[in-house]
């Protein structure tokens, strides 16, 4: 009877009170061409608005202070079962800054990049007027020089490739897009994922070749995992990572609104990899968890830029806390 109980509690965790008013969230390549600059008006502000949380001294702008999160829980975030849930909330604060403080209206795109994965370079998304422009410049230290984001200054950087202890510093966005590498986000990659059965031999699947293509695929700003959100691509792309778990979850939603799994803290395979260290108690002490499970109880943190909830707020797109659907 107990046992019962427990996941009777879980369930009314997972399935939030469904919003009235979802915000739809397009495929960029299917908006039209007044919706794609409204969309990247607004992504030029953040990159533009000053500061506002007070999270470091080097973040300047709100666009810093976003990858100065994501840069400095990194080796908390990834190769762990928050992974999607937590990115998921990521797009959300994303989103909230876009219509909080540039006045968009709409919500945040995703690139349906297996449309385009087996002719990566001719996608819309990179054109100079309607996209976010393209490759970097290969005569130019690979930095972006076309679109609305030529020559775009980031001002929080890593001490070395990877590291996620943050440092003050100057550079510009740039990319190095490979196609062959892209292929690894086709749909047959993705089908692969979409056929496995629980949550925790999905999150990886959707971990390697879909959501690693894109960032080694676009590669120089994106491919360096904890700087990654400094280039407007990471949005598009991983707002099309969390459409393609909420494919996955509506196979079955009865059961997988509350399946959830994988470690909360990396293995040290993981982090040798990426020259990380094992993520620190000021992480690990405020989990909500009792183990090393990641479970519906899980704390999703976005340092208070927007409230901190737990994965069960956050499974269902369509409830109060992430409010969107997917079209």
């Amino acid at each position: 009877m107990e046992s019962v109980l427990v996941l009777l509690a879980c369930v009314a965790l997972a399935v939030a009170d469904t919003c009235e008013s979802p915000v739809q969230r397009k495929n960029f390549t299917s908006l039209s061409n007044e919706e794609k600059l409204a969309w990247l008006d607004a992504e030029v502000c953040l990159t533009t608005h000053d500061a506002v949380f007070g999270l470091y001294d080097g973040a300047t702008t709100l666009w810093d202070e976003q990858q100065y999160l994501h840069l400095t829980m990194s080796n908390y975030i990834h190769g762990v079962g928050q992974f999607l849930p937590w990115h998921r909330y990521y797009m959300t604060l994303h989103e909230k800054l876009l219509q909080t403080y540039c006045n968009y209206t709409g919500g945040m795109p995703y690139w349906d990049e297996q449309v385009d994965a087996d002719n990566i370079t001719l996608s819309s998304v990179w054109d100079s007027v309607y996209g976010i422009g393209g490759d970097g410049n290969s005569s130019d230290s690979q930095i972006v020089t076309d679109g609305p984001f030529a020559y775009m200054e980031l001002h929080v950087g890593a001490w070395s490739f990877n590291t996620v202890i943050p440092k003050t510093a100057t550079y510009h966005l740039n990319r190095s897009i490979s196609s062959m590498t892209f292929q690894s986000a086709s749909q047959s990659a993705v089908d692969e994922c979409f056929a496995l059965g629980s949550y925790e031999e999905a999150w990886q699947c959707y971990g390697q070749g879909p959501h690693s293509a894109g960032h080694a695929g676009t590669g120089g700003t994106m491919q360096d995992p904890v700087l990654s959100p400094g280039d407007p691509v990471f949005f598009l792309h991983h707002t099309n990572l969390d459409r393609l778990w909420w494919e996955w979850q509506s196979v079955n939603l009865t059961a997988r609104l509350i399946d959830m799994g994988g470690q909360n803290v990396p293995t040290d395979e993981f982090n040798s990899a990426n020259n990380w260290d094992a993520p620190g108690a000021n992480f690990t002490d405020y989990s909500g968890d009792p183990g090393n499970v990641t479970t519906l109880t899980h704390v999703l943190s976005m340092y208070e830029m927007i409230p901190n909830v737990t994965v069960a707020d956050v499974m269902d797109v369509g409830g109060d806390v992430i409010c969107v659907e997917y079209v």
